[in-house]
């Protein structure tokens, strides 16, 4: 489920299907000697092993097996009382990249006939982590249910929730008329 992921592997995700790109998580390797993930409140740099694929304007696809490092680790945050609007002072950092660098890969599995440079793929790979504010130029910063409306209405996740309850009224109702 999309929710149980960390929020800079969302913003990846949508970048990625933005630039016509789709990454499936095959496997996290462990995170780092020492660390207690259940109760760390650390930000770490972690490998994650991705199947990259890209397809150009004709559909046709090159995919690849990627490693990529990423930060992985939770940020401790806090709230105090005010008396002034909006009545509470909040500090809220997220795992985030202190320092990153691009990185390019060249996707190996190919169709036949692909466009030239569909099988090149960029990625930025964090080099350290940190908590800290987060940075609308370099991350989501707005959380899962926030997406800003395009042409044509809301996009992502969020708009699918409409469609979906439509459905479910539209299912039959069944009533149990035994008298248990």
């Amino acid at each position: 489920m999309i929710l149980e992921r960390p929020l800079w592997l969302v913003v990846v995700l949508l970048a990625l299907r933005a630039a016509r790109c789709d990454v499936v998580l095959a496997e996290e390797r462990p995170p780092p000697a020492g660390v207690d993930v259940r109760t760390t409140l650390e930000c770490h740099p972690r490998v994650y092993n991705s199947t990259v694929s890209r397809s150009d304007r004709n559909g046709r696809t090159c995919f690849d097996h990627v490693s990529v490092t990423s930060c992985w680790g939770r940020c401790d945050s806090n709230e105090i009382s005010d008396y002034r609007f909006p009545y509470k002072r909040s500090h809220h950092p997220v795992c985030i990249h202190d320092v990153h660098e691009p990185r390019v890969v060249v996707l190996r599995h190919c169709q036949e006939g692909v466009e030239p440079g569909t099988e090149r793929y960029e990625y930025l790979e964090a080099k350290r982590c940190s908590c800290q504010v987060c940075r609308s130029s370099e991350a989501s910063c707005e959380g899962l249910r926030y997406r800003a409306p395009g042409p044509s209405g809301p996009a992502g996740p969020a708009a699918l929730v409409p469609a979906l309850v439509e459905q479910v009224r539209q299912l039959p109702m069944v009533i149990n008329n035994r008298g248990d």
